[in-house]
Order: structure tokens, then sequence, then C-alpha cells
């Protein structure tokens, strides 16, 4: 337990799960995989929280894009066990791994497009933005707003380690898709601009670190 986290165990005036009064019936909530300290709690409280023995990892469009990536580097691991629900040869609806040992944890993918069926960024432009609860606990920003639609990036750009180290947004023209042959808008490009500068970005290693965290959040 840090330093930072006792500080913060003890100015804890409410329960982090019922949100009642702690008072001094307090107990140090912890991961029981990692051990690390997460929040304070009534005792009773703390008994009633269980170790998940399923966490569903939720990715848009997986059988095509990510799940891919995913299965090659699944296959290379010797000590689990791997899942599959296949929609094909090549494509799988849902995969999960564990490890094979005791009191297994299992990493359940699932692919949101199966029953989202639609781009991320049409769900995003479908959604009042009262609804982004998730947007609204992780970001407190005044630019929050900014970052309630899918982001602008420039996939074929960032083909090196390099870029990343990149100090300044690169032109439109780096935005180019030769996947489906256009690139953005000057109203996206514009946006863009506009994301980095309100968010105080200093690379494009934290544009992307951004703009990966954005669509996890809207998602």
């Amino acid at each position: 337990m840090t330093i930072r986290h006792l500080e913060e165990f003890q100015k804890a005036t409410h329960c982090n799960l019922c949100k009642k009064w702690l008072g001094k019936d307090r107990v140090r909530d912890h991961d029981h995989l990692s051990g690390r300290y997460r929040q304070a709690l009534h005792n009773k409280c703390n008994l009633q929280l269980k170790q998940r023995k399923m966490i569903p990892c939720i990715f848009h469009n997986l059988r095509n894009y990510d799940g891919h990536l995913i299965m090659q580097g699944l296959g290379k691991l010797q000590d689990h066990q791997v899942d599959v629900i296949p929609n094909n040869m090549e494509k799988y609806i849902s995969f999960s791994i564990r490890r094979r040992k005791e009191n297994p944890v299992t990493l359940q993918f699932v692919d949101s497009f199966q029953f989202l069926n639609t781009s991320l960024q049409k769900l995003v432009e479908n959604l009042d933005h009262s609804k982004f609860s998730i947007m609204k606990s992780c970001m407190s920003s005044p630019h929050r707003d900014l970052l309630l639609k899918k982001g602008i990036y420039p996939y074929e750009y960032m083909s090196s380690f390099s870029k990343f180290e990149e100090t300044q947004m690169p032109p439109r023209s780096a935005f180019h898709s030769s996947l489906v042959n256009e690139g953005i808008s000057e109203a996206e490009y514009e946006h863009a601009q506009n994301v980095w500068k309100c968010f105080k970005i200093k690379n494009l290693g934290e544009y992307q670190d951004l703009y990966v965290k954005t669509d996890k959040k809207i998602l």
C-alpha cells in the first residue's frame, strides 16, 4: 500500500459501495489478483464483493480487425486454454482464454458489432450527449464534449514508432485512407486540431493515447 493510498484510505468519509458514512468501521478493499489497494469500504460491504470468474473484453468489429492479432498472440501461450465460437475458419464470434490452474479467471472476448450492427461513429452520433455516463465519470475536462464523437486518426501515416515523437499535427493529406480511397474533410481536420490544442497534446504519442481512451469510453 503506497503512502498516497494510505492517505486516501484515512481521509475517506463515505463507503465507496453503499455511499454511507464510514466512521471507524472501515477496511482496505484490495484486488485479490494484484494485491493493490482499491478503496475504503465498510467491513460488511467488503464481504459482499466477490472475485469475478469471467471478465468481458468488448471490441467493436472484433472478428474483422483486432481478433486476428489477438488470436495470433494467444496461440503462443502454452499454459492457457483458449475456447472459440467460430463464424468460419478465419473469423470468430467470440473467444475466451484462461490459465490452466486452480481458480482461474476467464477473459471473454466479445464483438459488440454483433448486436450493435453499425459503425462506432454512427452509434455515437445517434446517442444523446447526456447518455455518456462513463465518459463523464472518467473525464473532467471542460473540453470533454469534443470527444463525444469518433476520433480522427492518421492510421496509415503512423508507420513507425518514431512518429509518436512528432510534436505537431500532421497535414490533412496524412489522414488519407487507401482502404476507402478517401481522406478527411476540412471540418474533421479542424476538429482534430482543436482536440490537440484544447487537451494540450505534446506529441502524436499523446494524441494516440487520447484517441484510444476515447474510443474505449464512448463504446
